[in-house]
């Protein structure tokens, strides 16, 4: 990652950032969720509000692009295709779990924190995901926070 493809930056530049909680896979690559929280609203998602439902076109599941499931809660990243919100399509999605007690997005990045082409305030938030050797966990807040700031520069 260099200076020029600063973290999330792609994801942010072309889609929608938004915390859903998944509702159901009602049909093959088809996901029905509840918005939770809107962090940007200019690809897609500019009709619609908090704790609305919205339907998506989940990315497709390859070498490790694993697609969310219902119950799950995750940061989606969307924009809209003809009409049709899609999730970006190479790792679209931070799963949101619960480590110790508090909240964390969980990377498919192995040992995060030692990466120093992550920001600073990403990499002294994450930590090992105790469940998955090849993932990191940043606490959410942190994720939150840097998000924000770096949709809010994007402008």
């Amino acid at each position: 990652m260099s200076a020029e493809r600063v973290f999330l930056s792609d994801k942010v530049s072309g889609h929608d950032a938004a915390l859903v909680r998944i509702l159901a896979a009602p049909a093959p690559q088809q996901l029905r969720a509840r918005l939770l929280k809107i962090y940007s609203a200019r690809n897609g998602l500019a009709s619609c509000a908090a704790q609305a439902e919205i339907a998506f076109v989940h990315a497709a599941s390859s070498w490790g692009n694993t697609p969310l499931a219902p119950g799950e809660l995750a940061v989606v990243f969307l924009n809209t295709i003809s009409g049709r919100l899609y999730e970006a399509a190479w790792n679209g999605h931070f799963l949101i779990e619960e480590i110790d007690g508090r909240p964390h997005a969980i990377v498919k990045h192995k040992q995060l924190w030692l990466d120093a082409a992550f920001p600073p305030v990403i990499r002294a938030h994450a930590c090992q995901d105790p469940a998955r050797p090849y993932c990191s966990a940043i606490a959410f807040d942190a994720v939150e926070t840097y998000l924000s700031e770096l949709i809010a520069h994007s402008a």
